[in-house]
């Protein structure tokens, strides 16, 4: 049997996005909680790198977000 897992997050209006009708959070917003949760280094590189690179986020926040995975919370 497989389990699914319910995480809640207080939002702010940025960090909601929409997809095919579905509310979902922004791209930002995802590689944020992923580099919160641990996610492996090498993966979020490789995701702020593309995301980067197509324009879905732009240089600060690229930036930050590398600097994050440099120090991440804890």
């Amino acid at each position: 049997m497989d389990t699914v897992a319910v995480h809640y997050e207080k939002l702010t209006p940025e960090q909601i996005g929409w997809w095919e009708q579905i509310p979902t959070v922004t791209l930002s917003t995802a590689i944020d909680q992923c580099i919160a949760t641990g996610v492996r280094t090498d993966i979020l590189t490789t995701a702020i790198n593309t995301a980067r690179r197509l324009g879905r986020i732009d240089e600060a926040t690229a930036t930050r977000q590398h600097q994050a995975l440099r120090n991440p919370p804890r």
